[in-house]
């Protein structure tokens, strides 16, 4: 209570986010988006009761589930989903109280000092309204219950009844502007989760304040982006969404195994996360019941993401999204021709050359020699087609040093190769290691020299000097980190298209594992830079691709 006023926390949240469902549920360290709003709030003094508001939609019981934890009311809006106006003056009418502090629930960053500023300005009046300026908090204003009839009375457009209180004129109420600390003041960048850019710049902050063993809230978290802005690109792709944007789904087919690796599983999230990330559109994977490829979609983010698929179950699960279009990447691109041909949705095939007669967009990876495709087939190919993870991309624009070998012959490394160039290499450079996750030899008693990088290997990658690998995602990470690269391949279409790109000076093609021995072939590679071409000729075609579906 605050002057003798009642004050109701009146969080905004609901499951059915277009670009990141459920994401109030994900992770930041180790609480949830919601759970650390509720963290927040429940030690700010002056709060007398704290209620989300939400919908009935399925998967909303969930925000019940921290009750045990924190003091709270879950209200849920039997109606329009999008009427956010609606449902926020039903809850006001089952909470009756004097004020309300409306907190947006994709901003784990509450700053309790801002709100107690706003709370100083209801101990000196009684405002309809208190705001902030502008700033980089997000989503926090204190409203008297006269205020919320307001905007409820005035909000009439659609846009108005989904975007709560941005779009009414409070001229002739009495509003209270906030001033806010100066390192405040500024909007360095974005502290809402919308997408899993968010999440990932929101988990490098935590995990920032947890080794300074610092507290994680706003004030830490702007130090520390002012001290180093550079970790500002791990989410500088990320624009805000216009009111007039259509939502599109994406469905990514895809899968990893020991037979298969791990490269189509990976590149299909590179992909979706330019689509869902740049350009604010819904995706959702589908992917065979594999372990391994389960995991590194979780540790992706992708938790609520992914559904496994059997053969018998596919039909059924692709028909229950109602998507735009289906992306497919798969070893055997003909296994389910005619589940895709019933389903009548645009389909995408990734990486294949025939084409089916019930579609007519084909994307090959990367840079191929001139393809003639038939009249009625739209064909993509080039660097635009590449598709990296956006944590290499960070490490990539970071600049480091090149120094050493980076050496990665897939997930699987069926042959070893591996561990026999690893016998062969000189023992003059420092040599950095990805292991196949599926391989099952060792390679520690090989030598001294080798560090084994991590799952997330990117920073290996963006600094060597030197790669050798098979031809696949992983040449590609390597060619666009500025890499000298030798690699080889696993299939006669694999090497003939080596040889071409051997003939551009992209790399030098080994055959025998005793060829990468001397790396004298491989130093005359003039060196590249091509990163920003791939970023230009990576939009033209994601522009292009979104037109046709």
């Amino acid at each position: 209570m605050i002057n003798g006023k009642t004050v109701t926390a009146l969080i905004q949240a609901r499951v059915s986010s277009a670009r990141m469902p459920k994401k109030h549920f994900r992770k930041i360290g180790d609480r949830s988006v919601i759970e650390w709003i509720l963290w927040r709030l429940s030690h700010i003094p002056g709060i007398d009761q704290i209620v989300i508001s939400t919908t009935l939609e399925p998967g909303s019981d969930l925000y019940a589930q921290y009750q045990s934890r924190h003091q709270y009311e879950v209200f849920q809006h039997n109606g329009d989903v999008n009427d956010v106006v609606g449902r926020h003056i039903q809850a006001v009418t089952r909470y009756p109280g004097d004020y309300y502090l409306y907190i947006s629930g994709d901003c784990p960053l509450v700053d309790e000092g801002f709100i107690q500023d706003l709370f100083t300005a209801l101990l000196e009046q009684s405002p309809s309204l208190v705001i902030g300026e502008q700033s980089i908090h997000e989503g926090t204003s204190l409203l008297s219950r006269e205020c919320m009839k307001y905007i409820d009375c005035n909000s009439i457009t659609p846009d108005q009844r989904e975007n709560f209180g941005y779009m009414i004129d409070y001229k002739g109420h009495d509003v209270v502007v906030v001033k806010v600390p100066a390192k405040l003041s500024t909007k360095l960048c974005r502290i809402s989760v919308d997408n899993m850019a968010d999440l990932r710049f929101m988990n490098h902050l935590e995990s920032i304040c947890r080794h300074k063993n610092i507290e994680f809230n706003l004030e830490n978290s702007v130090d520390i982006i002012i001290e180093n802005q550079a970790i500002l690109r791990l989410h500088e792709h990320v624009k805000q969404k216009d009111v007039s944007h259509v939502t599109k789904r994406f469905v990514f087919l895809t899968e990893a195994s020991q037979d298969v690796g791990l490269g189509h599983l990976s590149r299909m999230i590179a992909l979706a996360q330019e689509l869902n990330e740049a350009y604010h559109h819904n995706i959702n994977f589908l992917v065979n019941d594999d372990a391994l490829a389960k995991e590194k979609l979780v540790n992706e983010g992708y938790i609520f993401d992914y559904h496994t698929y059997q053969p018998d179950n596919l039909s059924a699960i692709l028909t229950s999204f109602n998507c735009t279009a289906v992306i497919v990447d798969l070893k055997d691109h003909n296994k389910f021709n005619d589940i895709l041909h019933a389903l009548n949705k645009e389909v995408i095939y990734y990486d294949r050359i025939e084409v089916p007669s019930f579609q007519n967009v084909l994307i090959l990876q990367g840079i191929h020699p001139l393809l003639v495709p038939s009249p009625e087939c739209r064909l993509y190919s080039g660097l635009g087609t590449v598709f990296i993870n956006k944590k290499l991309e960070f490490e990539i624009k970071a600049k480091h040093k090149k120094h050493g070998i980076y050496i990665s012959f897939g997930a699987s490394d069926p042959d070893q190769w591996l561990a026999k160039a690893l016998a062969v290499l000189p023992d003059d450079q420092p040599i950095f290691v990805k292991k196949g996750i599926y391989s099952n030899y060792t390679i520690e008693n090989i030598r001294n020299n080798i560090m084994v990088s991590e799952e997330d290997n990117y920073k290996y990658v963006s600094s060597c000097a030197y790669g050798i690998c098979a031809y696949g995602v992983t040449f590609y990470e390597l060619l666009l980190s500025g890499a000298k690269v030798f690699c080889t391949a696993r299939t006669q279409a694999d090497n003939d298209l080596l040889g071409y790109l051997e003939t551009q000076n992209y790399c030098r093609r080994f055959s025998l594992i005793e060829e990468i021995a001397d790396l004298y072939d491989i130093e005359r590679l003039p060196a590249l830079d091509l990163y920003d071409l791939y970023v230009q000729e990576r939009e033209a075609f994601i522009k292009s691709l979104l037109s046709l579906v």
